[in-house]
């Protein structure tokens, strides 16, 4: 066929290659134009196969691919000496054509057989030096997008992320975090994310100073890029070490501000499961609460009567979220002088529906089907929300609330989980009375809750021509308050 006189040709022409011709440091433009004379019918194959086989990704049925594969590594790829004396848009069209390879994730494992992983590792580091010593190096940036997209699709394999990081490509991919070039980013981006998705490589990658640069992502990039970065930075603050540099490069902000500022469901996401991981540390908990994160959290509480699953999603999220911060003392107590505990209430009694819109590709749902997936929604909702509330309980000040909102049942039971206890398995009894409760005391709670937030509001103090909307902070020589105009929204 066409397409294997092409792969043929490139394998005929691979395994007769001629060595390169000798360099003359007096004429170097003759240089170039003997390399691209001599290896002219190459080219001119790589680029048939390029445009050939451009939207194909499975080439390991047939023997000649795999033969080609091996040439183009052992020929090409592996030879130092050819690497760095050819031409550059020839070396741009190798690795075009071993990116279009490695789509198969056959070809891929053969290049840990073929030990290439430590020269594409030197390689990327050499380009990249070379990038910030001279960004207008002609196809600099070309091969640079090529190796990082070698890297990026080899990074979510178990087996290539360990020879990565030992071959320190995370500390490449690090340096390039500081590129304008928006397609080399975006697939650095994605290969640390993949990275990082790994216990077994998350630790070097929380060792590296980058903290910086994932700011300047997230405050000034364009939404896909704000979201892979916070991304990154959700799975780096897992680790220990990484909280620290957060907190130390004030990354909290950047977070913050993006809870403020973005409706983008998947960057909320990332953002809500950063904050989640960072107030682990109860210092990273308190630093949140002074920049007014409760109250952004809080808006996603409002009550709605249905959510699409990406919503839902979210709503979830940020319910641990709150659980999570409310091991602060303070930030429980914010939480609830923010009107959490009434909103979380709510949502208890009366969670949104869920709206399921089976895709194209899933196997048909029926009514049932869809009603049982609804129902659980709800009571994994329910379950975690209560969850929430029991460590909003487990702080003295705020439990005064809780014995004027439910019944003894549900209250002795709920009293019985005990103080932050983590387990979602030991609020699911409690769910269980709440499902199994008449709808009068399901009214009941509604109308306690509506008692608790009128008292509230009636509660709320004024300085002159200002309301006290709630206490953000306190120290030893007094405390800060959030407060409001009387006339207008302005909070300050």
């Amino acid at each position: 066929s066409f397409k294997m006189s092409t792969c043929d040709l490139l394998l005929s022409l691979l395994s007769s290659s001629p060595s390169l011709p000798p360099f003359d440091p007096s004429s170097p433009s003759s240089n170039e134009t003997q390399k691209s004379f001599q290896f002219e019918p190459e080219i001119a194959a790589l680029d048939r196969f390029i445009i050939e086989h451009s939207g194909t990704y499975e080439f390991s049925q047939q023997s000649s691919f795999h033969q080609l594969f091996d040439r183009l590594v052992q020929a090409r790829l592996l030879d130092k000496l050819w690497l760095d004396s050819a031409p550059k848009d020839h070396v741009l069209r190798i690795l075009q054509s071993l990116r279009i390879l490695t789509r198969d994730p056959v070809l891929q494992q053969k290049l840990i057989s073929l030990q290439a992983i430590p020269v594409v590792a030197v390689f990327l580091t050499e380009t990249t030096t070379s990038l910030f010593l001279d960004e207008e190096q002609p196809f600099l940036c070309d091969i640079l997008v090529e190796l990082t997209s070698i890297v990026n699709r080899l990074s979510p394999n178990d087996n290539f992320r360990v020879p990565l990081v030992q071959h320190n490509v995370h500390h490449s991919l690090a340096l390039l975090l500081r590129t304008s070039h928006t397609t080399i980013l975006r697939c650095v981006l994605e290969a640390l994310v993949n990275l990082a998705e790994s216990a077994a490589s998350l630790k070097a990658l929380a060792d590296l100073d980058c903290w910086d640069c994932l700011i300047d992502i997230m405050e000034s990039y364009d939404t896909q890029y704000k979201q892979l970065a916070a991304e990154l930075v959700a799975l780096l603050t897992t680790d220990s070490t990484a909280r620290q540099k957060l907190r130390a490069m004030k990354c909290s902000n950047a977070l913050v501000s993006l809870m403020y500022q973005s409706q983008d469901v998947s960057l909320l996401l990332s953002v809500v499961a950063a904050v989640e991981h960072s107030a682990i540390d109860m210092e990273a908990a308190s630093e949140f609460r002074l920049l007014g994160l409760v109250n952004a959290l809080l808006t996603y509480l409002t009550p709605v009567a249905t959510v699409d699953i990406e919503a839902g999603t979210l709503l979830q999220a940020v319910i641990s979220c709150l659980t999570q911060l409310s091991m602060d003392d303070e930030t429980a107590f914010q939480i609830r002088q923010s009107n959490g505990i009434c909103l979380l209430g709510k949502l208890l009694i009366s969670p949104p529906a869920l709206i399921i819109v089976p895709e194209s590709s899933e196997v048909e749902m029926t009514p049932e089907s869809i009603a049982l997936k609804q129902s659980q929604w709800k009571t994994n909702l329910q379950i975690q929300t209560l969850k929430c509330l029991r460590f909003l309980f487990s702080v003295e000040r705020n439990r005064k609330v809780f014995k004027r909102l439910f019944p003894p049942e549900l209250f002795g039971a709920f009293i019985d989980v005990g103080n932050y206890c983590k387990d979602l398995a030991a609020y699911v009894s409690v769910q269980a009375i709440l499902a199994q409760m008449p709808p009068t005391a399901i009214a009941q709670i509604q109308l306690n809750l509506e008692e608790i937030q009128s008292a509230k509001t009636v509660a709320q103090r004024t300085v002159r021509e200002y309301r006290v909307m709630e206490l953000l902070g306190k120290g030893a020589f007094g405390s800060v308050y959030m407060v409001q105009k009387e006339q207008g929204d302005a909070r300050y």
